[in-house]
């Protein structure tokens, strides 16, 4: 009968290559230097840092209070009939933003409905899978834009794939090549008689 003992293979292991069963604790002192330290400020660092972000949101809030201030002169010196053009004219210049942002969102909306439209037609009628590269070449102004350009598209492709088949369906038969010593069987050599 045999007795079956553990063979520790560590006795035999070098120091270096023997595994050390860690823990989670030990995982982390055994991380490299640089990922297990954390990057730290001497007072005098956090000072210097601190005292930059104060000088800037200090800039940034004099720059403002500047700025009322001199709106605030330059109402002071106007009369009422000034001060209404004034601000009339403030109104009408955000009011052209605003038109302004409108008619870019409209258009971005227009441009995400034309694109929608254009890769659901690619796809149902051409078999095509719009890419977003697609649909940045095909999507137009409008939608009849967009339609000439996906008609050009489908034709360009179209003609591709059918030169692709013509090459492929030119493919020659490959030539058997064999040793005198082998004989060819029955119906090669009848074949053969015909070939010449």
């Amino acid at each position: 009968m045999f007795i079956v003992k553990p063979f520790n293979l560590q006795l035999f292991a070098d120091e270096t290559d023997a595994p050390q069963e860690q823990t989670a604790p030990d995982a982390k002192e055994n991380a490299p230097e640089e990922e297990k330290r954390e990057k730290t400020f001497t007072q005098a660092e956090l000072d210097r840092i601190v005292k930059e972000r104060l000088k800037r949101a200090e800039k940034e809030n004099q720059k403002k209070i500047e700025e009322a201030r001199t709106e605030a002169q330059k109402l002071a010196k106007m009369n009422e009939e000034q001060k209404k053009a004034y601000e009339q004219e403030k109104i009408q210049t955000e009011n052209e933003n605003l038109k302004n942002q409108i008619a870019q969102l409209e258009k971005q909306a227009q441009r995400t409905e034309l694109s929608k439209s254009a890769a659901t037609i690619l796809q149902e009628n051409h078999k095509i899978t719009a890419t977003q590269d697609i649909l940045d070449f095909v999507v137009g102004e409008t939608a009849e834009d967009t339609n000439v350009r996906i008609e050009k598209l489908v034709s360009v492709i179209k003609a591709d794939r059918k030169a692709v088949e013509a090459e492929r369906a030119l493919g020659r038969t490959p030539k058997i090549y064999r040793t005198d010593h082998e004989k060819p069987s029955p119906f090669e050599a009848k074949l053969n008689k015909y070939k010449r």
